[in-house]
């Protein structure tokens, strides 16, 4: 049977261990320099010239006869 000592030895060993492994790609990962998309303006979008323009209505006040309730 193995100890509760034992068990604690070998999973804060696996701690340690991937520590290191992260650090080690986070430090090899830090000397490229990626560009970063979302500090770029995105494009302008065009206006088409052949769509409609929309036709201002005035508003007007539905007639009172509509709001009356039975």
């Amino acid at each position: 049977m193995v100890s509760v000592d034992t068990v604690i030895y070998i999973l804060s060993g696996l701690v340690a261990l991937l520590t290191v492994i992260l650090f080690s790609r986070k430090i090899r990962r830090s000397g490229k320099k990626q560009d970063d998309p979302w500090q770029t303006s995105a494009p302008t979008p065009q206006k088409s010239y052949l769509a409609k323009e929309r036709i201002k209505q005035p508003r007007v006040v539905p007639p009172p006869h509509l709001f009356r309730q039975p």
